[in-house]
């Protein structure tokens, strides 16, 4: 089985590669609000895709996304899966 990435790997990935760790690029607060998007579409896209393994759940993208707002605060809408590019 193929080792998924977590979104704090991601994240710590995007930046590693982008040189934020090494000194040379500075890390502005534009620059960390895109990762830190990114990595939370990642994380409700892993929530999704988990519980759309469970036969009996009856999960839909809508539900998933008021999960995510009410779990862990954001207030992201309905559609914010399909405005981005999604791996669910």
């Amino acid at each position: 089985m193929e080792k998924k990435q977590t979104a704090v790997e991601w994240l710590i990935d995007q930046m590693l590669k982008q040189g934020y760790f090494d000194g040379n690029k500075p890390l502005s607060i534009t620059n960390l609000d895109h990762l830190e998007h990114q990595a939370k579409l990642m994380e409700l896209e892993q929530i999704v895709k988990a519980y759309r393994t469970i036969p009996t759940a009856r999960w839909t993208n809508t539900f998933a996304i008021r999960y995510f707002n009410k779990h862990y605060g954001y207030n992201y809408t309905d559609n914010i899966l399909d405005s981005n590019t999604s791996n669910v």
